[in-house]
């Protein structure tokens, strides 16, 4: 009888062991990991997934564009074509007041400066737009005081503020004038040797002439001018400005030596 009750005890609590563990199974097991899961998520950094990767963020919308859709495509200011900002220099009042009778007078005649000037005024591109241009740092253009930005100048482009350049006098306008063709004369220096020949070309040259004898390769840029390039750009257009009209062929070769404005292949004397 003892074993007989034995046996029952024994599969009465096998069967009480097992229902215990399907409890365990069904019901503890996911408790314990919804609250690890928890524990988790609340000490993850934010913006962070539980893995310590970061959260990857959804893009930027693309920067607008202004022009056409191909990166040449057409520039605007204030709903005009730049193309239509260019001017004739020479159709201004300060051109033919202040500059035409340099050009003209007895010291350019025979000259290599007055080749140049004329290849600056007639091959580069010139504007005339109502806007504030990009500041040059006083210290680049060896100035002690905070200065307007009335004009900025590359190889290919002069670009005038109207804003400033219509508040100016005539006399003012000249010399602004005056100061970008040397402006343009220096930056020669920096430019291709055919551009440089271009400029220089006399009329008894062929136009084939630089394109067969020089190179097209630029060499530098305008960021190279230097303080002292800026210092005598100015200086040498406050005297051209002065005298300009009545100076002699010696001593606008001799001003134009002194201020640095020889390159390796044209030398003013």
């Amino acid at each position: 009888m003892s074993r007989g009750r034995n046996s029952k005890k024994a599969a009465l609590l096998h069967f009480l062991l097992l229902r215990i563990k399907m409890m365990i199974i069904r019901y503890i097991i996911p408790l314990i990991t919804v609250a690890g899961m928890t524990i988790i998520v609340s000490c993850t950094p934010h913006g962070q997934s539980p893995s310590g990767i970061s959260k990857i963020q959804p893009p930027l919308s693309p920067p607008e564009v202004q022009g056409t859709v191909d990166s040449g495509g057409g520039n605007t200011f204030k709903g005009r074509p730049l193309e239509s900002y260019a001017i004739n220099i020479r159709e201004l009042t300060a051109f033919k007041e202040g500059i035409n009778p340099i050009l003209e007078s007895n010291g350019l005649q025979g000259s290599f400066l007055k080749n140049v000037l004329n290849w600056i005024i007639d091959n580069k591109t010139w504007y005339l737009i109502p806007s504030e241009l990009t500041q040059l740092p006083s210290e680049k253009i060896a100035s002690a005081v905070g200065t307007e930005q009335a004009a900025l100048q590359d190889f290919k482009q002069v670009w005038l503020n109207q804003n400033i350049f219509d508040m100016m006098s005539t006399h003012d306008q000249t010399l602004l004038i005056i100061h970008e063709l040397l402006m343009g004369l220096r930056l020669l220096k920096f430019d291709s040797k055919f551009s440089e020949c271009q400029a220089f070309r006399t009329a008894n040259q062929e136009e084939s002439f630089c394109k067969n004898s020089y190179s097209s390769e630029i060499r530098g840029s305008p960021l190279d001018l230097s303080v002292i390039d800026y210092a005598q750009i100015r200086s040498t257009a406050k005297k051209l400005s002065e005298n300009g009209q009545t100076i002699s062929f010696e001593d606008l070769n001799d001003l134009l030596g002194t201020q640095g404005f020889s390159t390796e292949d044209h030398e003013f004397k």
